[in-house]
């Protein structure tokens, strides 16, 4: 509780709101497995009324979280934002946000919630920090997707930005759930940049650096890209990390946008003979060697 003096002095609280907070993080921290008001109200002492009405007064969590992230991370570490979906069982009838939706351990979709956690990830260290979790609205579909888990990521995305005491972070980090356009155009929007996976099936084209005709249109599409042709990637051999990276800018048709394709391979190896993994950046002008 060394860090609770810090994190209170950037929140305006009145001084029920205080009292609540100093009395009921330490006890929630100290109480294993899920916790419910009327089960804190036989540890900690007070009226179940008490927590209750603690709980009905709102209070920012992603200020909370990120307030007191500058006295345990060093702000010369390489961070970023990260987006990651999961499922929650439920089987209430009033829940708000319930709905049926795809479980990855049961590899079918089911009835539950699913939630969308925002954290900051030290790249350094290996380690993250949650920010906000908050839960889906599957009615929350608009024409550009069909994923309410994008939509709800986003939101997330511009409640961090809006705190005074963020990192300056300007890197997203999200899984394969988040890959839309639209979560790319919404990230572009805030004057930040995507990392995510690149899919395999998508088809790849390079832009075309040759001769142009004297009239008509510039051709900017040079055709599809072959994975295992060498002369359109640019080759970087990073021997502390005993990794050599590929890459180039291609484009991506469901994206429609140009974007920084990396094949991360062992050092030495050839995209011809080994499968690497692909990344994708919206950062044209990044350059592999750099953080």
């Amino acid at each position: 509780m060394h860090l609770w003096p810090i994190v209170r002095a950037s929140l305006s609280l009145r001084k029920p709101q205080r009292k609540f907070l100093t009395h009921w993080l330490p006890l929630l921290w100290a109480q294993p497995g899920r916790a419910h008001c009327s089960d804190l109200s036989r540890l900690g002492g007070l009226c179940s009324r008490t927590y209750t009405r603690g709980y009905d007064r709102g209070l920012d969590f992603p200020i909370l979280h990120l307030a007191g992230r500058p006295t345990v991370r060093p702000a010369d570490h390489l961070q970023a934002w990260g987006l990651e979906g999961s499922f929650l069982p439920k089987s209430g009838k009033h829940t708000h946000g319930l709905g049926h939706f795809g479980h990855g351990c049961a590899g079918r979709r089911e009835k539950g919630l699913a939630i969308s956690l925002l954290s900051c990830l030290d790249v350094d260290d290996h380690c993250a920090s949650g920010v906000s979790v908050r839960p889906t609205d599957p009615t929350a579909v608009t024409p550009e997707t069909t994923r309410p888990v994008v939509v709800q990521g986003l939101a997330q995305l511009a409640e961090a930005l809006a705190v005074a005491s963020r990192p300056a972070i300007t890197y997203v980090v999200a899984d394969g759930a988040y890959r839309t356009r639209r979560l790319l155009d919404g990230v572009a929007a805030l004057g930040l940049h995507h990392v995510g996976q690149w899919p395999r099936h998508a088809p790849r084209r390079y832009r075309d650096t040759g001769p142009q005709a004297r009239r008509g249109r510039p051709r900017v599409d040079g055709g599809r890209f072959p994975h295992e042709d060498l002369s359109l990637l640019t080759a970087t051999d990073l021997p502390e990390e005993g990794l050599t990276l590929y890459h180039g800018v291609r484009h991506h048709r469901t994206f429609q946008r140009w974007v920084q394709v990396v094949s991360v391979l062992p050092l030495g190896a050839s995209p011809a003979e080994a499968e690497g993994t692909l990344r994708f950046r919206t950062d044209e002008d990044w350059a592999p060697e750099t953080r």
